[in-house]
């Protein structure tokens, strides 16, 4: 009887040893499970922002490139490309305004409202993302009137200088070139987004200031300027 007992209790204390050994090794797997997840969740998280700032500047840079917009964009740094612009854009305006108007004179109106319709589009998408500024280097295409590039070099974009930010602001001096963005706008280690390769340059420290100069049917100049903000970019921030 009492060997029936020993192994009674023995046989229960494997049982309850299994059981044991059997939820240590569940709750193991629950966490490697739940780290397993959280690294797909956060591998997937940074790959969808890739993969979206990616498609996003490659639209950009494909679809405004042909499509242009007639207006200037630019921010704080480069703010002295409106002035530039603007007065060839001026010139460049009345000359095909002229034009239009005196050899296709529906065609024009039909231009017209064709160009409101993305002049709004354009506000409206530079007033939801000025926090990150992204017309940053989409800078004063006016029709194309005022610089022209290829497709190719849109794409690749230019290098710039090392003193952006102590370089003097004439109205008469070209601006220096514009900073390359990061890889497809984002950084190596995928926690930070470096749209501008300014990170180390102090960009969360830095205002920016955002304006339109947009042509009305009256070939007058509007200016929108858009309030000081800092800007910052990390990842978490994001939304």
């Amino acid at each position: 009887m009492s060997y029936e007992k020993e192994s009674y209790y023995y046989y229960y204390y494997y049982y309850y040893y299994f059981y044991y050994y059997y939820y240590y090794y569940y709750y193991y797997y629950y966490y490697y499970y739940y780290y397993y997840y959280y690294y797909y969740y956060y591998y997937n998280y940074n790959y969808y922002y890739y993969y979206f700032y990616y498609f996003y500047f490659f639209y950009y840079y494909y679809y405004y490139y042909y499509d242009y917009c007639c207006c200037c964009f630019y921010c704080y740094y480069y703010y002295y490309y409106y002035y530039y612009c603007y007065y060839y854009y001026y010139y460049y305006y009345y000359y095909y305004y002229y034009y239009y108007y005196y050899y296709y004179y529906y065609y024009y109106y039909y231009y017209y409202f064709y160009y409101y319709y993305y002049y709004y589009f354009f506000y409206f998408y530079l007033y939801y993302y000025n926090k990150v500024c992204f017309y940053y280097y989409f800078y004063c295409y006016c029709c194309g009137c005022c610089i022209q590039r290829t497709v190719q070099e849109v794409r690749a974009g230019p290098t710039y200088s090392s003193n952006i930010e102590d370089q003097d602001v004439e109205v008469t001096t070209l601006p220096p070139p514009v900073p390359k963005p990061g890889p497809a706008g984002l950084d190596t280690t995928g926690k930070e987004f470096v749209f501008f390769d300014l990170e180390t340059r102090g960009l969360e420290r830095t205002s920016h200031i955002m304006q339109i100069a947009a042509v009305h049917s009256t070939g007058q100049f509007s200016t929108y300027v858009m309030p000081e903000k800092k800007i910052s970019l990390k990842a978490s921030e994001i939304t």
